[in-house]
């Protein structure tokens, strides 16, 4: 067994990146209002974080010139996208300015960008950011989260392609978690 006190892991960032990507993720739209314009980002690491206070979080490239602008805004918007989402994430690879022409979407009573097609919508508000390596991991505060009456299945993306779920075909007991309280 290799002792811990060694000073470089035994996997290369390369490496793990591909094993990583083997990770299925939500696919999640941070938008904000800058400037009167919309403006966002795909994030592929949108989790919830804690329920007292409501926070949901993501990570963001710390050399990210759109987060360097979603970080200024004083609201966010997070738009869950769905399966049939899978074209709206290559509109996020325009220049900043252009990322939301052509896409249906509404300026929320929060003041934030959400897109009409989300599956859901997180309106949030900062929380905390914190450094972490070569990303920043960002902390938002849930005011509210929009839900159409039509659900859908998410977005998800792994092994270098946009899917979406897959029925298994067992269900849980009600009450069932993941997570135990010991």
């Amino acid at each position: 067994m290799p002792a811990l006190t060694e000073e470089r892991p035994a996997i290369d960032a390369r490496a793990f990146r591909k094993i990583c990507g083997r990770l299925p993720t939500t696919v999640v739209v941070a938008g904000g209002m800058h400037q009167d314009k919309p403006v966002g980002m795909v994030v592929g690491t949108f989790t919830t974080v804690s329920l007292d206070p409501l926070l949901v979080g993501y990570f963001a490239m710390s050399n990210s010139a759109t987060f360097g602008v979603l970080n200024q805004l004083e609201s966010h918007s997070f738009s869950v996208l769905a399966q049939h989402d899978a074209d709206t994430v290559d509109s996020f690879s325009r220049p900043l300015d252009e990322r939301f022409d052509g896409l249906s979407w509404t300026v929320s009573e929060y003041g934030t960008p959400v897109l009409d097609s989300a599956l859901m919508t997180f309106h949030t508000r900062p929380h905390a950011v914190t450094p972490a390596g070569d990303h920043h991991l960002v902390l938002s505060e849930v005011l509210d989260v929009a839900v159409p009456a039509e659900a859908g299945r998410p977005l998800l993306f792994a092994d270098g392609r946009m899917t979406g779920l897959v029925d298994a075909g067992r269900s849980v007991p009600d009450g069932w978690t993941l997570y135990r309280t010991w």
